[in-house]
């Protein structure tokens, strides 16, 4: 290619330079067989990438995998243009080597260009195979073990992110870079940094203890600082909650440590629902009684049996409360399977009393006052 080059350069009569970096000088000769060149394979690399989509739709190849493989292509092409067409080039190719060849001082290491390239093709070469070994170990290595969603979730996080730490060391080692230097300057501000970090330790340390005790886990029911919602997430820092509004509520870890959490299907999803409702003094209390009960059996997702494995689940029932000031105060108390449908099923067991109560005529009580009024008996008629 460099022979072509030149016996095209002396079938001109003149030649055209100008000065480009440190004494050399670029042939505009050689500018324009650049061109052509890098051209000529562009317009190669698009007549393949048609050809080779015709090839891949007969095939009836996925559309995302077509992508991908005529993308590359059309790129491994593209390189080759650049690098054939580089080559006719004399004065890149010396300030190429030059550049390779280039370091900066930096105290007692010294940073060439090859190195840090070589650096930083590690550090993605690192990040890509974090991803596979991640992908890896979660469909073929953790499925036999079934791990809890969060373990598996954190575990695969972890292993991630020491193959990219990993890479990293190597690369910083590959540059020539003296980390006893960085351990002492991290060593000096460690304190300062301990201060500064300290809310994100105790959310990272509250995350571990959370995978290893289990307090919550994914798709539980819980409510935390006056947030309810679902668990969606749990991460190293941080749990996602999604409220009924699918609102995403990021809680810090620690909160989950430190504060009252109430989880509504942390052993099981079994849950006792509440019924409050108050009736005049002159409803039949009995009648009441009958009705709710009534009303609860004919409910089709309420517990009605007793079961020798659930000693704790019983039956609905009835209490009576209080005497009210304008009512009777009674409790339907009863037992659902299903925690998710708790506010539905009490909304349908409203809808259903207010009914019943209704064709066997029980008033459903609200507030009543008596106002007397006292008039002075030693007031004047013109003040009355």
């Amino acid at each position: 290619m460099t022979d072509m080059v030149e016996d095209v350069k002396h079938s001109f009569t003149f030649e055209m330079s100008v000065p480009f970096f440190d004494g050399l000088s670029i042939d505009l000769i050689e500018v324009a067989i650049f061109i052509v060149i890098f051209a000529g394979f562009l317009l190669l690399g698009g007549l393949l990438y048609r050809q080779l989509r015709r090839l891949l739709m007969r095939l009836q190849v996925k559309e995302s995998r077509q992508s991908r493989v005529l993308g590359g292509a059309y790129l491994i092409v593209g390189l080759i243009g650049f690098i054939v067409a580089l080559n006719a080039f004399g004065a890149p190719r010396e300030l190429m080597k030059r550049l390779l060849s280039y370091s900066i001082p930096i105290g007692q290491t010294r940073l060439s260009v090859t190195s840090i390239a070589a650096a930083v093709a590690i550090v993605l070469a690192s990040t890509l195979l974090a991803r596979y070994v991640r992908v890896v170990m979660r469909d073929k290595v953790l499925p036999p073990f079934q791990l809890p969603v969060n373990a598996e979730f954190l575990f695969l996080r972890f292993v991630q992110l020491m193959v990219i730490a990993f890479g990293v060391l190597v690369a910083v080692n590959l540059i020539g870079f003296n980390m006893n230097s960085v351990l002492v300057a991290l060593g000096g501000l460690s304190i300062g940094i301990g201060f500064g970090l300290q809310n994100i330790a105790s959310n990272f340390v509250s995350g571990v203890i959370m995978v290893f005790e289990r307090p919550i886990k994914i798709d539980d029911r819980v409510t935390v600082g006056g947030t309810y919602g679902i668990v969606k997430s749990i991460n190293m820092r941080s749990t996602v909650v999604t409220t009924p509004e699918d609102i995403d509520i990021i809680i810090p870890n620690s909160k989950f440590i430190s504060e009252t959490v109430t989880n509504l299907t942390h052993d099981n999803t079994r849950t006792r629902i509440k019924v409050s409702v108050g009736v005049s003094y002159e409803s039949d209390e009995d009648l009441v009684k009958t009705v709710l009960l009534e009303v609860a059996h004919s409910h089709p997702d309420i517990i009605k049996e007793m079961n020798p494995d659930l000693p704790d689940v019983v039956p609905p029932f009835v209490r009576f409360i209080r005497f009210g000031d304008s009512s009777l105060d009674f409790e339907l108390l009863a037992w659902i399977p299903n925690v998710m449908r708790r506010l539905e099923i009490i909304s349908e067991l409203h809808f259903m009393i207010r009914k019943k109560f209704r064709e066997h005529g029980i008033v459903i009580a609200f507030p009543q006052r008596d106002v007397h009024f006292y008039p002075a008996s030693d007031a004047r008629p013109n003040e009355i």
